[in-house]
């Protein structure tokens, strides 16, 4: 569990390995609109933020030569109406930087977040993007209802659905909650790993219906998770959740696998309930690619010996700041990092390990067996 802190800021992001841009015709508009998906969360003073997630082919960007490489970039703008009217204008250009364009695949997209801080009523938001060099344009305009969250009952925010997990302090412009997730817009599970991740806020009553002092009161929450079909049958039942949170609002996250599931669509059902037996329930589409998958590296128990032993023997390479993190971190979180602290020195992308990891380990077992016959 962690206790939630508000943050109001959220930075745009530029993933470079997660998934497929539209060329564009001669006309000069892209072949597809951004997608776009988004997320409420509960604010102060009747405020509340929408993280809205943008997703963009990469391949559709127009590459020129430059001394540095070869650049493209994309200029995106918002603009969002209530009752009609213009109530912001938010623009922003994404740089590009490959080394060739033609080894750009079909797995890697833009992945882009804002934060807006609204009030309570319906919003349309037009979302545009232009290619900076060839002047290709698309747009999608969505419509999204910011809705009140109650003071006296317990509730939870929208259901952030993410493809990576990422560790914190190598990656701060994905914080939120004290997770770092990579939301996939698309909501298309299973290209890249037959898993995803989900993130949600619980947010316990801030007045008293009773009368009785909040914080005397201590009710227990209990959170269950399922994953539906599209008759709503109940598919997965994810082990029950329970909470002792007080009136201090949390996050939590977890791993939904999908090695079951054939291709279409699912939901994702959290459900809160408190010791009133009042439940709060927020539920979020996602879609199972076709193709088949392999298995994870997160399906079988981690060896909880290996992990603390790999961190040790890293711990030379890591900063101060990442070793005092990374010890108050769970088992799962630790191994996490483990893979994403060895991507940084992935240069063989074509292999399932990491070359330099591996030669680590080798290199390790080897003094260590000088070291027992010395």
């Amino acid at each position: 569990m962690k206790i939630l802190k508000m943050n109001s800021t959220r930075y745009r992001v530029l993933i470079a390995g997660i998934a497929v841009l539209l060329v564009f015709g001669a006309t000069g508009v892209f072949a597809a609109s951004p997608v776009i998906d988004y997320c409420q969360f509960k604010g102060e003073a009747g405020f509340y933020y929408l993280e809205l997630y943008i997703d963009f082919p990469r391949e559709a960007i127009t590459f020129k030569a430059t001394p540095d490489g070869w650049y493209g970039a994309l200029v995106f703008k918002v603009e969002v109406k209530r009752e009609g009217m213009e109530t912001a204008i938010d623009k922003w250009i994404i740089e590009d930087i490959c080394d060739n364009p033609e080894e750009i695949t079909s797995i890697q997209r833009m992945v882009d977040v804002r934060v807006y801080n609204l009030t309570p009523t319906y919003y349309t938001f037009d979302v545009s993007v232009k290619d900076s060099i060839s002047g290709a344009y698309s747009s999608e305009v969505s419509d999204i209802e910011i809705y009140e969250y109650s003071e006296q009952r317990v509730s939870l925010s929208g259901i952030e659905l993410a493809s990576h997990h990422i560790f914190g302090e190598l990656a701060p412009k994905f914080n939120r909650g004290g997770y770092s997730l990579v939301p996939t817009p698309r909501k298309i599970i299973g290209e890249e790993k037959p898993y995803f991740f989900y993130y949600f806020e619980v947010y316990p009553p801030t007045r008293s219906l009773s009368g009785v002092d909040l914080e005397d009161k201590l009710s227990p929450y209990t959170i269950s998770r399922y994953v539906l079909n599209g008759a709503q049958d109940t598919l997965i039942v994810l082990p029950v959740i329970t909470r002792n949170a007080g009136i201090t609002g949390f996050s939590e996250t977890d791993t939904v696998f999908i090695e079951d599931l054939a291709g279409g669509s699912y939901d994702l059902l959290i459900n809160v309930r408190d010791s009133d037996n009042f439940s709060f329930g927020v539920q979020k589409r996602f879609f199972v690619h076709q193709k088949e998958l392999v298995a994870g590296k997160f399906d079988m128990p981690i060896d909880s010996l290996a992990v603390e032993e790999e961190l040790y023997e890293i711990g030379f390479m890591m900063s101060a700041g990442q070793r005092k993190v990374i010890n108050k971190k769970t088992l799962r979180e630790k191994a996490f990092f483990l893979e994403e602290f060895w991507k940084l020195y992935d240069d063989d992308t074509t292999t399932v390990e990491v070359p330099l990891r591996l030669t680590y380990r080798e290199r390790v077992a080897t003094a260590d067996e000088r070291c027992q016959t010395s």
